[in-house]
């Protein structure tokens, strides 16, 4: 498997990024991956970079978003053998996974994790050109790809189009009243002191509140 890199300003993607790049080229060797990428990078899918970022920063705080996703594993270990009429039949079953997701919380792990540099759904910083193995290339950055692979494993992506009105909205309304609220007022004198104003969030933290949540538990005795 292979892959053509390069960065503007000709130097090698060292260290961390290179490890990183590794497991992202499997993830997005995976056509549904890829495509779901592209479509949002190259404008195909209604959504846009800045929903997206709106929607992990502020919009699934404000909103406490959490949901559970269900991962069918097939297990090797767990399966049956029947015999009818003389003959040895092996079923497998499927065991449920369930994956309790809070956008919000998984945005600042992953982000804690990887730094601003290599979790970014903005193109900044040192760009490469990825190549998919069919072929197809795009220009991106490690932390563009890093991040979109979490949206997408995450099913953030899906998420923001079911929920598309109702953020665009809500992120509209706030970017209006910050407008409003910054508007510079003017100094009455020269020698009056400067002081910078503390940056105030757009959204309140539905997690500062204790949340509740009710989820079916398993258990297995062997």
């Amino acid at each position: 498997m292979s892959k053509t890199l390069k960065k503007e300003k000709k130097k090698d993607i060292k260290g961390k990024e290179e490890l990183l790049l590794v497991s992202l080229t499997e993830f997005y060797d995976i056509e549904k991956n890829k495509i779901e990428l592209m479509d949002i990078l190259e404008g195909k899918n209604k959504i846009s970079l800045r929903i997206i970022d709106w929607f992990v920063t502020n919009y699934s705080k404000k909103y406490n978003i959490e949901y559970t996703l269900k991962k069918k594993i097939t297990s090797p270990k767990k399966r049956k053998s029947k015999i009818i009429k003389g003959k040895t039949i092996k079923k497998e079953t499927k065991s449920s996974n369930l994956n309790h997701i809070n956008v919000f919380l998984g945005y600042k792990d992953q982000l804690s994790g990887y730094s601003k540099k290599n979790f970014d759904p903005f193109c900044r910083r040192n760009r490469i050109d990825f190549v998919f193995k069919d072929g197809d290339k795009i220009t991106t950055t490690v932390g563009q790809l890093n991040f979109f692979r979490w949206a997408i494993y995450s099913n953030v992506i899906n998420y923001i189009i079911n929920n598309y009105k109702h953020i665009e909205d809500d992120m509209n309304q706030n970017t209006k009243k910050k407008k409003e609220l910054e508007t510079p007022k003017k100094s009455k004198s020269k020698s009056s002191k400067k002081h910078r104003k503390k940056r105030s969030p757009l959204s309140i933290a539905a997690t500062k509140n204790m949340n509740v949540n009710k989820n079916p538990v398993t258990l297995n005795f062997d």
